[in-house]
């Protein structure tokens, strides 16, 4: 009958299989959140540089430029305003693993408002109609005089106002520029976090 004779680190090894799966776990989920804040990063400076993803948001028109400054709004860069949309881009680990990056349904701006709603918007563009009240319609004047545009028409319009947003991605330009590569830079990281005992580097 043959021998085994075993030579090596065997109570090392041992160890080291019945931690692996917790261990692995463990650094998948850290992984996750890493490539998790990479695509928050690349957002933000996406919103700051007016350029998410490397594709240049559509410029402000005169009339939304002359309505910030009406409202005591400096700045001419899209929807970054009060920077409340970019401060609102956040990390969240997910319940069963992944990782959520975006602006979460509780995310309110200064003035109240729901960000998920401005970022849906912006996202995909909108077109709202408006009826003109005696205060709006002023107002609407004003803001064309302010832009260099003349209103026209003697008074006999129709009282509602089309206002038309386009869309201005910011979220998928960026997702579909780091999406090609996010399985190497998980898989990668596993390997650092494991590196010793199982990791390959």
């Amino acid at each position: 009958m043959a021998s085994v004779i075993k030579v090596g680190g065997w109570q090392q090894a041992q160890r080291i299989l019945r931690a692996g799966p917790a261990r692995f776990r463990r650094a998948v989920d850290r992984a996750v959140l890493q490539e998790a804040q990479l695509y928050k990063k690349e957002i933000v400076r996406g919103l700051t540089s007016g350029r998410p993803g490397g594709k240049t948001l559509e410029p402000l028109s005169p009339t939304t430029l002359a309505t910030r400054r009406a409202r005591g709004m400096r700045g001419s860069k899209p929807l970054i305003a009060r920077g409340d949309l970019r401060r609102s881009i956040t990390v969240v680990k997910g319940p069963f693993g992944g990782a959520f990056v975006g602006v979460l349904r509780s995310a309110r701006g200064s003035d109240g408002q729901s960000l998920v709603n401005v970022a849906a918007v912006h996202e995909l563009g909108k077109t709202v109609v408006v009826r003109l009240t005696p205060t709006s319609r002023r107002f609407l004047m004003m803001i064309l005089r302010e832009a260099g545009i003349e209103p026209g028409g003697g008074g006999g319009g129709t009282g509602i106002a089309v206002i038309r947003i386009p869309a201005r991605p910011f979220l998928r330009p960026v997702f579909d520029k780091l999406s090609k590569g996010a399985p190497a830079r998980v898989t990668r990281r596993v390997a650092l976090l494991l590196a010793g005992d199982f990791g390959v580097v």
